[in-house]
């Protein structure tokens, strides 16, 4: 016969069934909330960061904007494209050549 310290030890039943871990009555009284609720967290707040990066992407498009009606208004006086001929620059890039063509 083995002595009680050598042996694998016997528990005594519990009186309850284990619980699962995760998304229990009990988690949720203790302040955990429903997955819908993290869901809709989630969601909130990605639509806030959508917003924020239209309302940006706005208004770079409106300082882009800005800066190409000041090259309009600058390529049309002729001091200043004299000035910028004098100083090498005959030509500008095609892309801002076709922006600036594509609003006159």
């Amino acid at each position: 016969m083995r002595s009680p310290n050598h042996g694998p030890q016997e528990r005594a039943p519990t009186a309850e069934p284990r619980r699962p871990h995760g998304n229990t009555k009990r988690s949720l009284q203790s302040g955990g909330r429903p997955p819908e609720a993290k869901a809709r967290s989630v969601l909130k707040l990605e639509l806030a960061r959508q917003r924020s990066a239209v309302k940006s992407m706005r208004n770079t498009e409106r300082e882009a904007d800005e800066v190409l009606a000041i090259l309009r208004e600058l390529q049309r006086d002729a001091a200043f494209v004299a000035l910028m001929r004098t100083r090498g620059f005959t030509s500008i890039p095609r892309l801002l050549y076709e922006r600036l063509a594509a609003r006159l």
